[in-house]
């Protein structure tokens, strides 16, 4: 389910801004050009999108970045009855979310967390 969204995302972009190498892809209009020629990546937004799609109602879902001692920190807030869609089964759907995340944090020297309130 979550390689189905990750094509819909990515093949979304790509059809706007033409064929490019994926490093160098624009995800969200607040993302920054590099001097290098690649993008700063907006993993808030990358989150928020996966999410939205996952659940019954995308307008209740709210998506918090904050930086803690630790690194950053993106929180997942929606409906309680919503969550156990961001969940998955046995946890596989948050985990693929936090395991894309944490692969695009260190690309970019940064340390993120994902993590669902209730």
């Amino acid at each position: 389910m979550v390689k189905a969204l990750l094509n819909r995302f990515f093949g979304k972009i790509l059809n706007e801004s033409g064929p490019q190498k994926a490093s160098k892809v624009n995800t969200s209009a607040s993302n920054t050009n590099r001097n290098d020629g690649s993008y700063a990546v907006n993993l808030p937004g990358f989150v928020e999108f996966v999410v939205k799609s996952l659940v019954d109602c995308p307008d209740e879902v709210s998506i918090e970045s904050t930086n803690d001692s630790i690194g950053n920190v993106i929180k997942i807030s929606c409906r309680k009855n919503e969550i156990r869609k961001i969940i998955g089964k046995n946890g596989k759907t948050i985990n693929s979310i936090r395991s894309l995340v944490r692969g695009a944090a260190k690309r970019e020297n940064q340390n993120v967390s994902v993590v669902v309130v209730e």
